[in-house]
């Protein structure tokens, strides 16, 4: 839903910046084209390690996508998996491709015509097509919906919150790393924040000026944040935390309707939501774009890697 390319530019390059292997093949027309490939290893049930390349997506973080990948060709296709074989990768992962750009239609293609290739089901990503306007939006939300995202917003401003998008710098990125951890340890699960990878990535994100964060603050504390990436016409909440004390006011919600509503102010197109389906996306979201995954084997994969790719979350 990003479409400005100076600003698909700056994205490129803060991807270039952040920790990775690259690759670059043969593109259309003897162009090069540099395709984001990152080596990651999976462990079968039976204890049996795979080594591949997953293409577009750095442990399942969104946007280190090239956007040179949306005009990936056939020429491009081959060299890359050609270059796996000769690595000795045992699979090539292509993850959260939009169904109805050029390259879900290569890999779909691929996947009917030659052995090997894969399309796998994936989360679909949501997002508010900010041109409706403020009133059409909480109009077709639904009685229980609107009653629902109101009452968290309501709450939220009764105890003193001050809704904010402000620059992402040094001390609020580092708020967002903390708030994460927070919660994690809270509910027991592994925090993105501890990812070397996904710090570097935001702060390579801020320093080209392409992400914001938007601030709820209570008393002068910051009880929640998201990181925010934006275009000239358009907004992606890309990441989210808040500190668990805050949780019974739904911070996260609160945030969510503070920036779809300043999106509406804004004149903006489009907020994305990015990958994943939901409830609390599900309840503010007016459009879905489906994706998928699209998943190369190599001959001597072991016979139960397919399943185990099938069943892969991401």
């Amino acid at each position: 839903m990003f479409a400005e390319p100076a600003w698909l530019d700056r994205v490129a390059a803060a991807c270039r910046a952040a920790p990775r292997h690259s690759l670059t093949v043969p593109g259309p027309d003897s162009r090069r084209i540099g395709v984001p490939v990152v080596q990651d290893r999976f462990r079968l049930p039976g204890g049996e390690q795979l080594m591949g390349w997953r293409v577009g997506a750095v442990h399942y973080t969104d946007y280190l996508d090239f956007p040179d990948l949306e005009t990936f060709g056939e020429q491009g296709l081959r060299g890359l998996i050609d270059a796996a074989r000769e690595t000795g990768c045992a699979f090539v992962l292509f993850s959260h491709v939009p169904r109805s750009g050029s390259l879900g239609g290569l890999l779909h293609g691929a996947a009917r015509r030659e052995k090997g290739f894969h399309t796998l089901a994936c989360q679909p990503t949501l997002g508010v097509d900010a041109t409706m306007g403020s009133d059409a939006w909480w109009e077709s939300r639904g009685r229980e919906s609107r009653r629902r995202l109101d009452r968290y917003r309501r709450k939220a401003l009764e105890a003193g919150a001050v809704f904010a998008i402000e620059p992402a710098t040094e001390e609020t990125l580092e708020a967002l790393l903390d708030l994460q951890n927070q919660r994690s340890q809270q509910a027991g699960l592994d925090s993105f924040a501890a990812m070397p990878d996904f710090a570097a990535l935001i702060r390579s994100l801020a320093g080209t000026g392409i992400a914001r964060v938007a601030t709820l603050r209570l008393n002068g504390e910051c009880a929640g944040i998201l990181l925010l990436l934006v275009d000239v016409d358009a907004v992606g909440i890309y990441a989210q935390a808040f500190a668990p004390r805050w949780h019974q006011l739904s911070p996260g919600t609160g945030l969510f309707v503070y920036v779809i509503e300043d999106a509406f102010r804004r004149g903006l197109r489009y907020v994305d939501f990015l990958r994943g389906d939901e409830p609390y996306k599900r309840h503010m979201a007016t459009t879905t774009v489906v994706m998928d995954k699209h998943l190369w084997l190599a001959p001597d994969a072991p016979p139960n890697a397919l399943t185990f790719f099938e069943g892969l979350i991401e």
